[in-house]
């Protein structure tokens, strides 16, 4: 049985065909290609109100996120955010985007930037599926100041270029 890791890997080394025009080749009528064509640049106003979202240590739909709207600590902890660098993969009603998302924080004013892996299926141009990874030991060792931001032109990865920290694999 393979890892997520090694299927993780095998995306990340496919996604260069994506970032050399790969999806704008396939546009036709595969959905999901059309999507990132169409409506990319705008994509989170695209989503279906009956999206089901998958994050590190949670979920999101609208059962949900009804219930933590009405939480008082339910304000936003991040401005300013910004999505760069990104590289596709699309097939029929499924996408795959890298990039580095970017934001600061509201409570400290400190920047951080991490790169994601998302997974997309798309249905009557809408997102009605989101699964994203991330290393959240990125944005928290940037907080602390033992990080540093990946430079502007960086490709997306697990850790920026320029970190001198390393992490133990755990199996």
């Amino acid at each position: 049985m393979k890892t997520p890791i090694v299927i993780l890997a095998g995306v990340f080394s496919v996604l260069t065909w994506a970032a050399s025009g790969g999806a704008e080749n396939r546009a036709g009528t595969d959905s999901a290609a059309v999507f990132i064509n169409t409506r990319e640049a705008a994509w989170f106003k695209h989503k279906s109100p009956e999206i089901q979202e998958a994050y590190p240590f949670g979920h999101s739909n609208t059962a949900h996120n009804a219930v933590l709207a009405q939480r008082p600590e339910a304000a936003p902890v991040s401005k300013d955010w910004f999505l760069r660098n990104k590289r596709y993969l699309a097939e029929s009603d499924w996408y795959v985007v890298e990039w580095h998302y970017g934001a600061t924080s509201v409570a400290t004013g400190q920047k951080q930037v991490e790169s994601s892996l998302c997974f997309a299926e798309v249905k009557d141009q809408q997102i009605v599926k989101w699964i994203e990874f991330f290393d959240d030991t990125v944005g928290e060792l940037q907080m602390a100041g033992k990080l540093p931001l990946p430079a502007a032109a960086e490709e997306p990865g697990p850790w920026p270029a320029l970190a001198v920290l390393g992490r133990v694999y755990r199996p």
